[in-house]
């Protein structure tokens, strides 16, 4: 992981840069950010998905309208998107 004691580095000041380094460095924050991005995408679809799933088990359960067994509530759902 890539913190700010690494980027403050007295090695990758700009007059000891070189060209391998900046290779290095440059992959390391690729392989941090991505790492970071995909864990902040799979929290946001689970919280997504959870109260998806919320929402279906109040309508079905607890719901004015009840549903019914039998009424493929998932499948006229995805055809309502």
């Amino acid at each position: 992981m890539i913190g700010k004691t690494n980027m403050k580095n007295k090695n990758l000041k700009p007059n000891k840069m070189n060209f391998n380094k900046l290779v290095k460095v440059i992959k390391q924050i690729n392989t941090e950010f991505s790492f970071q991005v995909s864990r902040a995408v799979n929290v946001n679809l689970t919280l997504r998905n959870w109260f998806v799933g919320g929402y279906i088990h109040e309508y079905e359960l607890l719901g004015n309208d009840r549903a019914v067994y039998g009424e493929k509530l998932i499948q006229k759902l995805s055809q309502s998107f």
